[in-house]
Order: structure tokens, then C-alpha cells, then sequence
């Protein structure tokens, strides 16, 4: 059905008085130069009245297409915005059908329906950001990008979606607050199973987005446009001028149909604030990920929060045997796309990952903050004291969390930084067939504290190290000297005041004057973790107090240490794990396990290897 003309609604409109059907309390506004107060767009035409029973200006909006199952889908929008309580987000909304009469030459119809709104002084944000972009006013951009956010995170609560979030669609008030406009596209939940009658603008929108995806995650990908813009904007208001096409800020729809394109490199190499960098990192995996995928209102925080949301491996089996890993939730909500060969658990705020059989390290955000660049599987631990253990080219340095090579790969072992020293190995050949490695001690500078003079060694800890020598173990100071001699057959790191040593085939436990305070009585020990240690006695595994009494019974074919207040057994096939009063609390039913550590093990079952948390909620997906 054809719709009136603007020149004939404006003909309306100055008779307002007889043209509207209940709304006759209602008179036009005019300009300066004696024309109508009004604006429109694509679909309509907006006009300022006064309310001469409160004298507060209204907007009333009238139609200049039509629209499938407007009258109906206005009705639903209408009833929606009524029962939201009170929010300075949004505006008045009331629709109105056949409602205004309008002469036309178009239509056989008179009577049209409209809708009216609150008026609300202010300026897009369109025109908003041009002025201040010019003006390089990045003080007003930072608060319009932190008020954007908080709208956003408003937005991403409600039961509703807007569904055309745009600059042009946000009204910037004199006092600098933010008000959604134009409803048109909306969704509420009375329309779930519904078409979208608009799919946004392209700029702003999933690339992927057509009247099929029609519901509350319509926003998230503008959301994440949006505040992207502005944060960058904030940094570099000239890249407004440079970038702007008409109808986009920073970013185009080829932008985002191509997560690879260049623009995202410039955002990542040139903008420096974190809030732009997590930013960039929600859009990304927005674009890349199914178009219905809920965002972690994390993207929108405006400073770090590592309590907020936890990253756990994740994996996807495809139906072609192969698998990929990424990062989730706790809810399994994928926040880094399945791309990586392997990962290891979070340390010290990051995790390895291998990608294209190299490792690097991803931060709790899952940005790769340091490339895939080091070989080898043993190549990449976790980070410890600030530094990691690398392989790179078939020698072992560390790395900082920034990726720098702190320590270079020189030595042909090595192991990760215990209170400030790491031990380190260089093979000594001697003729054409004989070889044997040396060790000793360097600090974080690189600097050679204790010489390599050892056969093997120990880690440092509790002020000692366990070092071979002529055959026997014993311990040394960060001096180099002996403390306790080298009279064992092996000798580990202290631990809660302890060490496992072994001496004739059986292991015990000393204290740092050398004292035996747990006989040499078992067939296997490991050291002490939270208060117990593993024993293997009579052929089975069980754990024992620093009093050597038995609080586990010795019952398990096989077991590792406690971490996390839980320990890894095995019963006859399978592993499980159990609590300190040996109850089990996740059943055995795994083929392999890890221990825990931020709170995931490691587990494999058959051919599948996946992580689980510690109430035994499996970490895998599988290709549909």
C-alpha cells in the first residue's frame, strides 16, 4: 500500500488540530525560517509537536513505506517498551494506528497509523564524533566511549535487542548522555520465530546476518563495532577523517566480512590502550564465530578483571578425525575460536599454545601476545616467575611476557625459575661415542651462580637444591655449598620442610640438618603437597602425614600428588580423582588424567583427550 508524501504530511500536520484522531492536544513546531520542525529518513518522517496540556515537545512519527506486519510488530515493540521500568536509555514509545488523516494523491487511503515519542534535545552521534574528532578533543571521546559501554552493557541485560545500532540511531544529549532511537527494527521476545523486516546497516552488522537471524544476539556484533570505534577514536581522533566513508566510523562490511583484513593489524600495532586491544580481541572472535554466539559483557569492561571470566581449553572433534582446540567459558561459550593444534593450562596469567606445530603464549583474554614461533613439544612450559622455559633450534632460553629473549637459547636443558635461579645443562663430548651433560645454576640475568659442575640437579627450593655428584645425591645452598652430603641414591627438592630421598632401594624423607624424620621404608615416595605425600608400599599407592601415618590407605594401582586440594588415582583400568579424606569425587572412567591446576585436569578417554573441571564437566564438543 502506498504511503503519504512528506509535502503531504506536512499539509497535515499544520491542521493538527483536525488531522489527528486522539492526539488533537497536539500542535506543530516550526523553524526559524517558518518551515515545519522536522527530519526523515529511509522509512519515515519525523515531526516536532508541543503537548499544549503539559507543553513538553513530542515527536511524532508518520510512515512513508509500508512495512510487513507493521501493525503488529509496532504493537508488539510498543507493549515491550511499556513494562521496562524507568531507563534514561530509551524513549517514551506509544503506537498509534490510523491515527492521522492525510489527503493524498498516492493511496485511497486517509488514515494513517504513527507513533509518538518523547523529544530529546541533543545531536547524533554521528555529528557528534565529527566535532569532536576535529577538534582532537580526545578527552570528550573517552567519556562518549566509556558512556557507549555502559549503554551497551544496559542493552545486553534487557529481554529486547534494537536491532540498527548505528551513530546515526544514538542521540548524544547537551549533558553528554546516550539515547537509543528508532525502533523500527527491534526485537522483543513476543517476536521470537519471526523474520526481521531490517537487517541493520552493513557497516555496523554481522556480515552474515539475513531476516533469518532474527533475535536478542542481533546487537552483539554492533556493540562491539561501536565501542571498538570509539576506543580507537579516543586514541587516534585523525583516523576518523582517514577511515570515514559516509555510513561507518572506523570499519567497513568488507572490514568485517575479512577478520584478516589490515585495518585490524593497524588497530593492533598502533593502539596501545587495553581497552581497544580487548576490544578488537571480542570482535574478532565475534566475526569468526556462529552469528547467534552470545559476547561476554568482559569485552566492554573498561579495565582489566582476570576474576571475571575464566578461559578453559576447549576442543572440537570433526567428523574427518581431526581436532582443534580453543578457549571457553565455564558455560561453554566459545570466547577463542577452535584454531590452535594443542594448549596447556594457564600459569601466571598465560597459556601455551601450539599452532602449525610451533608453541606461544595466549593471555587470559586469548590474545596471542606472544607468536608461535618455538619448536619442539616439550618446547613451551608455563611461565613461572616471570619468565618462560623455550626451545628454539634445538637449544633451551627463556622469555619474558612480553616475549623478549631474556636468557638466550644457549643450553642444551634446562628446567623453569625457582626462587630466582633455574638449573641449566651443556653436554660435554668426550671423543666420538661419549658425551655426558653438566649442570649447575644461572639467575635471571644469565649469570652463572653455582658452576656447572654437576652431573644432575635439582630445582631450588626452600633455599636448597638437590645435586648429583660421583654417583651420590646431596644438597647444596645458593652458594654452592654442601649443606647435606652426597650419601643418596636420588635426592629431590624440598618441599614443606622436606625432601624424598632414596637410599638402598627404599625412600623416606629428611629434614635440612640431613635428619631421617620419615624411614627409607617405602618402594616409591614423591614429595610432600599440601600436608601429605604419595607412598607406594607393598605394591600400592596411598598417602601419608609428615608423622609418617598413614591417611590414605595404600589401595590404588597407581596415584599422583595432591594439588588443588584433589589427587589423580587409578583403581584397576581407570583414573579418577579423590579428596583428602579419600572420597572420590570424580568417578574412574578416564584412560589417562593430569593433575589439577587453575582449576582443569587433563583427561583422555579412548582416542579423545579434553579438559574437565573439578566437578567433572567435560570441556569437548562435537562437528554436527
Amino acid at each position: 500500500m502506498p504511503y503519504p508524501t512528506i509535502g503531504e504530511y506536512k499539509d497535515a500536520i499544520r491542521l493538527a488540530e483536525h488531522s489527528f484522531g486522539n492526539l488533537t492536544h497536539l500542535r506543530p513546531e516550526y523553524d526559524a525560517t517558518g518551515d515545519l520542525h522536522f527530519s526523515s529518513g529511509n522509512f519515515a518522517v519525523v515531526f516536532k509537536l508541543r503537548d499544549t496540556r503539559t507543553d513538553r515537545p513530542v515527536a511524532v512519527k508518520c510512515f512513508l513505506r509500508e512495512q510487513p506486519l507493521r501493525n503488529q510488530r509496532y504493537a508488539q515493540i510498543s507493549q515491550c517498551l511499556d513494562s521496562l521500568p524507568h531507563t534514561p536509555y530509551l524513549l517514551r514509545y506509544t503506537y498509534h494506528p490510523a491515527e492521522i488523516w492525510v489527503e493524498t494523491d498516492l493511496s485511497k487511503q486517509r488514515e494513517f497509523e504513527v507513533v509518538t515519542l518523547d523529544w530529546v534535545e541533543g545531536q547524533t552521534l554521528a555529528n557528534y564524533l565529527q566535532k569532536c574528532c576535529k577538534a582532537r578533543d580526545t578527552v570528550a571521546l573517552r567519556k562518549v566511549a566509556e558512556a557507549f559501554d555502559r549503554l551497551a552493557i544496559w542493552l545486553l541485560e534487557q529481554p529486547f535487542a534494537h536491532g540498527d545500532l548505528k551513530p546515526d540511531n544514538i542521540l548524544v544529549t547537551p549533558r553528554g548522555g546516550l539515547i537509543l532511537v528508532d525502533y523500527d527494527g527491534m526485537f522483543t521476545p513476543d517476536m521470537a520465530g519471526q523474520e526481521a523486516t531490517e537487517l541493520g546497516s552493513p557497516a555496523f552488522r554481522h556480515p552474515y546476518r539475513s531476516s533469518a537471524y532474527f533475535g536478542k544476539h542481533i546487537d552483539h556484533v554492533p556493540i562491539l563495532v561501536l565501542s571498538l570505534s570509539l576506543h580507537v577514536l579516543a586514541e587516534h581522533p585523525d583516523w576518523l577523517e582517514i577511515y570515514y566513508q559516509g555510513d561507518n566510523l572506523i570499519l567497513t562490511a568488507n572490514d568485517l566480512s575479512n577478520p584478516d583484513s589490515s585495518i585490524f593489524h593497524t588497530i593492533r600495532t598502533q593502539c596501545s590502550a587495553w581497552t581497544t586491544q580487548n576490544r578488537l580481541l571480542g570482535l574478532v572472535n565475534a566475526l569468526i564465530l556462529p552469528i547467534s554466539t552470545t559476547i561476554p559483557i568482559t569485552y566492554l569492561r573498561s579495565i582489566p578483571d582476570y576474576t571475571d571470566i575464566q578461559l578453559i581449553p576447549y576442543v572440537k572433534y570433526f567428523k574427518d578425525g581431526r581436532k582443534s582446540w580453543g578457549f571457553c567459558d565455564e558455560h561453554k561459550n566459545v570466547i577463542v575460536d577452535f584454531q590452535y593444534d594443542e594448549i596447556r593450562g594457564f600459569n601466571e596469567g598465560l597459556s601455551a599454545v601450539k599452532k602449525d606445530y610451533r608453541w606461544g603464549f595466549v593471555n587470559q583474554y586469548g590474545q596471542e601476545v606472544i607468536p608461535c614461533i618455538y619448536n619442539s613439544d616439550n618446547s613451551a612450559w608455563h611461565f613461572q616467575e616471570g619468565v618462560a622455559l623455550v626451545l628454539k633450534d634445538g637449544y633451551y632460553g627463556f622469555i619474558d611476557k612480553k616475549g623478549h629473549e631474556v636468557i638466550p637459547c644457549i643450553y642444551d636443558r634446562a628446567r623453569s625459575f625457582q626462587e630466582g635461579v633455574a638449573a641449566v645443562f651443556l653436554l660435554e663430548v668426550f671423543g666420538e661415542n661419549e658425551f655426558l651433560f653438566l649442570s649447575g645454576f644461572i639467575d635471571k640475568k644469565g649469570k652463572e651462580i653455582i658452576p656447572l659442575i654437576y652431573y644432575v640437579v635439582e630445582s631450588f627450593s626452600e633455599g636448597l637444591a638437590g645435586v648429583k655428584k660421583d654417583g651420590y645425591w646431596g644438597f647444596v645452598d645458593k652458594k654452592g655449598q654442601e649443606v647435606i652430603p652426597c650419601i643418596y641414591n636420588y635426592a629431590e627438592s624440598f618441599q614443606e620442610g622436606v625432601a624424598r630421598v632414596e637410599k638402598d632401594g627404599y625412600w623416606g624423607f629428611i629434614d635440612k640438618k640431613g635428619q631421617e624424620v620419615i624411614p627409607c621404608i617405602y618402594n616409591y615416595a614423591e614429595s610432600f603437597r599440601e600436608g601429605v605425600a604419595l607412598v607406594l608400599k607393598d605394591g600400592y599407592y596411598g598417602f601419608i602425614d609428615k608423622k609418617g601415618q598413614e591417611v590414605i590407605p595404600c589401595i590404588y594401582d597407581s596415584a599422583g600428588s595432591f594439588q588443588e586440594g584433589v589427587a589423580r588415582v587409578k583403581k584397576g583400568r581407570y583414573w579418577g580423582f579423590i579428596d583428602k579424606k579419600g572420597q572420590e569425587v570424580i568417578p574412574s572412567i578416564y584412560d589417562e588424567v593430569s593433575s589439577f591446576q587453575e582449576g582443569v585436569a587433563w583427561v583422555k578417554i579412548g582416542k579423545r583427550a579434553f579438559y574437565i573441571n573439578k566437578k567433572g564437566v567435560e570441556y569437548w564438543v562435537e562437528e554436527q
